[in-house]
């Protein structure tokens, strides 16, 4: 099996495509398994494409989706959990409530079981494709999260307790993980979550333009690109059959 990891497309499906077709990716192969780390959502302006996109590759049978702190911001508005309107207003949120439910965000204020029925409607397998996002997935050597690990007590210096966490502060996750005694150093941890292009310029220095490149540290990758200001999106590829 050949799988094909992407993170934080962020409502951009046509980078996406565009990352995937480049990466040799083919959605009729059998031996091709599409894997997202999360954040699918918000900020950019194909919400409601992307939607399609993640609920057909679902029920295909060949994807695994974790699950990103943002496409929790979903989740918590359409099970009201939350009425989303600080997400919207600071978090792109509002962008994906207005695509998906083709009305005003505003409308959450007025009548937020109006705006999740008009989503429900819409798109009745997205609810669904949510709530069974993973929050880790292990392949061979390789750990994959969205957002890293963090400890309960949020206390970096504190590694008695790390647990995976979508809304982890990933740089304290690279910096200090290491000390933990459940940190596995035979295995690659694999993210998105943090633009790649701050840990490059955290752990290896680079002070230049912000660029899509992954961020490649000890046994450490980032994938997210940034990608509303880089239109790029990162994949990275694990083959079995070479690992």
């Amino acid at each position: 099996m050949k799988y094909f990891l992407f993170s934080d497309p962020h409502g951009n499906l046509t980078a996406l495509r565009e990352a995937l077709s480049n990466a040799g990716y083919d959605e009729d192969n059998l031996n091709h398994h599409l894997v997202g780390l999360g954040d699918y959502f918000d900020r950019g302006s194909e919400n409601s494409e992307m939607a399609n996109f993640i609920i057909e590759k679902y029920f295909q049978g060949r994807s695994t989706f974790l699950r990103g702190n943002h496409d929790q911001m979903l989740i918590d508005v359409l099970e009201k959990r939350d009425d989303g309107l600080f997400n919207c207003e600071h978090n792109g949120l509002g962008r994906t409530i207005e695509d998906l439910s083709k009305d005003k965000w505003h409308m959450l204020i007025q009548d937020q079981d109006y705006t999740i029925n008009r989503i429900n409607k819409n798109y009745p397998k997205l609810l669904e494709v949510l709530n069974q996002m993973k929050d880790t997935l292990e392949i061979k050597d390789f750990i994959l999260t969205h957002g890293g690990y963090s400890n309960t007590e949020n206390n970096p210096y504190d590694t008695s307790a790390w647990v995976v966490n979508n809304w982890a502060h990933t740089e304290n996750f690279v910096r200090y993980f290491a000390t933990s005694d459940i940190f596995n150093i035979s295995k690659t941890y694999i993210f998105g979550h943090w633009h790649a292009f701050s840990l490059r310029h955290v752990f290896l220095g680079d002070t230049g333009k912000i660029t899509h490149e992954p961020f490649i540290y000890r046994n450490f990758i980032g994938l997210d690109a940034c990608t509303t200001i880089t239109n790029k999106v990162n994949i990275y590829i694990i083959d079995e059959d070479l690992v």
